[in-house]
Order: structure tokens, then sequence, then C-alpha cells
């Protein structure tokens, strides 16, 4: 095997690596599967809604946000995990061949029990930020929708 040859099989299996693993990755994220350590702050707050909210907030109602959210990162981050594995029991008890309808109940309500208490601590970090922000962070605050 020549030098060239080589380098071409070493340059392909490198792409090859790099595409699986940008397709792995791509894929635990739309499955919000990847650790929320991993990424910065994006997917600590769970992506999602919180960092949309501090996207549309002015920069100052933002850091005051993030300082709120400083304290309770980790109680949040706890709540968000066991929501998300409260959903994941019920996928699995969903997909058995024989769903057992007490184990689903059971599921359903630690779904909804991780729902109130994680809405709960979102409503605090609301509670603490919103008195000081502007009235223009405010009123993002007053129209901000959840869902996209």
């Amino acid at each position: 095997m020549t030098g060239l040859t080589r380098l071409r099989l070493v340059l392909l299996a490198s792409l090859g690596l790099n595409l699986f693993a940008g397709a792995y990755f791509a894929a635990q994220a739309w499955r919000g599967a990847l650790p929320l350590e991993t990424a910065g702050l994006a997917l600590e707050l769970g992506d999602r809604p919180l960092l949309r909210l501090m996207q549309a907030l002015p920069e100052a109602d933002a850091d005051r946000l993030r300082q709120a959210f400083a304290p309770r990162r980790g109680q949040v981050m706890a709540q968000f995990m066991a929501q998300r594995d409260a959903l994941a029991a019920v996928r699995r008890e969903l997909t058995r061949d024989q769903p057992d309808p007490g184990a689903l109940g059971r599921a359903i309500e630690t779904v909804q029990q991780g729902r109130a208490a994680l809405a709960q601590s979102l409503a605090a970090l609301l509670m603490e930020a919103a008195p000081g922000m502007s009235p223009e962070g405010r009123r993002v605050l007053a129209e901000f929708r959840l869902a996209r």
C-alpha cells in the first residue's frame, strides 16, 4: 500500500467518523438525551423556553434572570432531569406488549408531580427577577409564550 493510498484511507475513515459523530450528537440533541452539563447555558436551561426568554429580554434583564437562576441551577436541573426520566417511564410503559394500567397511572402521576415542582421553581425564579426588571423586560415576560 502506497503512502498516498494510506493517506486517502485515513482521511476517508476520519470523514466517516466525523459524520457518524455529528449524526449521533444531532440525534441525541433532537431526542433531548444529551447530558445538560455538556453543552453550556443553552442546554443547562433546558433549552428551550427559559433560553428563548433570556434571548428575548433586554440584556440587563436577561442578566438579572441569569443571576436569579444561578443559585437555583442545581434544583431546576435535577427537576428537569427527573421530569425527563418520568416521561421516559411513561413511554416505556406505553410501548410494552401489555401495559400495566397501575404502572402507567403511577408514571403519569410522577410526570404531573414533576411538572408541578418544576413550574413552582420557575415561578419562584420569575418572582425574584421580575420586580427589578425594566418595563420592557416585564412586557416581554407578560407576552412570552412557552410554545413556539
